[in-house]
């Protein structure tokens, strides 16, 4: 009750308020216009008719404040009253809960709720449609957004499919200059190795031909110094001495052919040691010529050749 009486007079406090504002501007009206008994009637008339439906008006909307401020608080009372009888209810307290759930209709069955349940309702339905009305253009607008990514996606794809053809295009173009440069290094190695090999077997040609030439002079220097002897090799003195061991001819000739051997083993050795390979091949090959088996010539030779093959390969 003390607040309904606060609000009457601060109702009749603006009324008055409003009814000084419309009197001062009617006297500075009057001052101003002509002072005619029936210019000040109307003009005072007038505002005294403007006054009262301004004073009705706010009379009029500030009862509507108070009963929407009522209202509200009768709303809080009914939601605190619900609230506490569920909460009752469910704690296994039925009467109590009742107790709680009628106050809160009772609340509600006030005159002055009929009309803000009424605007509560058609407020809830506007939200609700104004909910959906969101929800509609949200669901659009992210079908718009996915049909966008889609379309870029498609794009992206389009674009990764393009450089991909591209790059294959090039790795191709690549694959084929390899597969040319790789013939034609075949080719030319080709050539090379057929370039070497003439040139092997002219070297070799004329290696045999060199060696030839050598075991001609070897032979012809062997006739020269043999000349006079009646056998040439040791393997002739051995044939006779075994057919006849008294044969005094036979055996100083393989005594004369031994010390010959000798002297081209010693002489080999020397050059041998002096690293001079081919010059000691042909002192072993020269005691060869007079004594086919001897080992030390066969050994050393072979030894000599390996010095050489290494000494070229270096």
């Amino acid at each position: 009750m003390i607040k309904i009486k606060s609000g009457l007079e601060m109702r009749y406090f603006a009324a008055a308020a409003m009814f000084i504002f419309l009197l001062t501007s009617a006297i500075s009206v009057f001052a101003e216009e002509p002072r005619t008994k029936k210019g000040f009637t109307y003009n005072l008339k007038r505002l005294i008719d403007e006054a009262k439906k301004t004073v009705k008006k706010i009379d009029d909307e500030l009862e509507k404040e108070e009963i929407e401020k009522r209202n509200r608080q009768r709303e809080a009372m009914v939601k605190e009253h619900f609230e506490k009888g569920e909460t009752l209810y469910r704690e296994g307290k039925p009467k109590e809960a009742k107790k709680e759930l009628l106050e809160a209709i009772r609340i509600t069955k006030d005159p002055e709720m009929k009309s803000y349940i009424r605007n509560s309702e058609r407020s809830m339905r506007k939200e609700e449609l104004a909910r959906r009305k969101e929800e509609e253009e949200g669901k659009r607008r992210l079908k718009a957004e996915r049909k966008e990514e889609e379309r870029l996606e498609r794009e992206r794809q389009r674009q990764l499919e393009k450089q991909r053809k591209v790059e294959e295009r090039k790795k191709e173009e690549e694959a084929k200059k390899q597969k040319e440069e790789q013939k034609r290094l075949e080719a030319e190695k080709e050539k090379t190795e057929k370039r070497h090999k003439k040139r092997l077997k002219k070297e070799k040609t004329a290696r045999l031909k060199k060696a030839k030439e050598k075991a001609k002079g070897i032979k012809k220097d062997l006739k020269l110094r043999l000349k006079g002897l009646p056998f040439r090799t040791t393997e002739e003195c051995l044939v006779v001495l075994g057919k006849n061991p008294k044969d005094k001819k036979a055996f100083d000739n393989l005594v004369e052919l031994s010390q010959l051997v000798n002297k081209h083993l010693k002489k080999g050795k020397t050059l041998y040691k002096k690293r001079k390979w081919k010059e000691a091949i042909t002192e072993y090959r020269k005691a060869l010529a007079i004594d086919p088996d001897n080992k030390d010539a066969i050994y050393f030779i072979k030894k000599a050749n390996a010095k050489l093959k290494r000494l070229k390969n270096k």
